[in-house]
């Protein structure tokens, strides 16, 4: 009886004994798989910083005053390549730019009218207000418009625009003309100051020309 009593108790030693060795032979490869790949690294230090956009060309600053150059001194033909040198600068940077006429007029004028039948009465009421220098046009763009004079200043033309106010007409504009084959200069207004070194750069290939910083008046609006 003892001996069967034995050969259990060395069954059941037996038995443990395997189960104990056929885990630590599967379940370290297990655990190693299972760990290998998937640690990673995480640093929780200070985060990386956020991309950048990229720039993009045109793009207003976000402050700043408005700077105005003129640039003087083109010739007739040197107008159109300044032209071009202005159209590139205008594809990196936002700015305006006006051709200004050295020799210029200014025309008082009434914008033109809906229709000639529409000209023709105002033209009729304009001279039973007293204003007998008042003259019709016939051709485009100003067709229907109705003239009041040419003055070779900007105040003379103000003062005929506070004339005709007294006696009562209203709706008249002042609108600056080039005289006939006069030369003209750029008016370049920008916000970005990158715009002043860029423009020197442009001016050094036209040495008889000048470039100087003005202020932003009503030419440059």
């Amino acid at each position: 009886m003892r001996w069967l009593v034995g050969l259990l108790v060395l069954a059941n030693i037996l038995v443990a004994g395997f189960f104990l060795l056929w885990r630590g032979e599967v379940g370290a490869p297990q655990t190693s798989a299972l760990h290998a790949g998937k640690i990673h690294i995480l640093d929780f230090g200070t985060p990386p910083a956020a991309p950048q956009a990229p720039a993009v060309p045109g793009t207003a600053p976000a402050a700043g005053d408005s700077i105005c150059m003129e640039w003087r001194g083109l010739s007739a033909d040197q107008m159109e390549q300044g032209r071009k040198a202005m159209q590139a600068l205008a594809s990196e940077h936002v700015l305006s730019v006006k051709e200004i006429p050295l020799q210029r007029m200014y025309w008082v004028m009434l914008p033109p009218l809906p229709s000639h039948d529409a000209a023709v009465a105002k033209l009729a009421e304009l001279r039973s207000q007293g204003v007998e220098d008042a003259a019709l046009v016939n051709t485009a763009p100003w067709e229907n418009a109705i003239s009041l004079g040419l003055y070779a200043s900007e105040d003379a033309a103000s003062r005929r625009l506070g004339e005709l106010a007294q006696k009562g007409v209203s709706g008249l504009t002042s609108q600056m003309q080039a005289k006939q084959g006069t030369d003209y200069y750029f008016l370049i207004k920008s916000a970005n100051s990158d715009v002043l070194q860029q423009l020197d750069g442009i001016r050094l290939a036209f040495p008889t020309t000048s470039l100087s910083r003005v202020a932003c008046g009503n030419d440059a609006n």
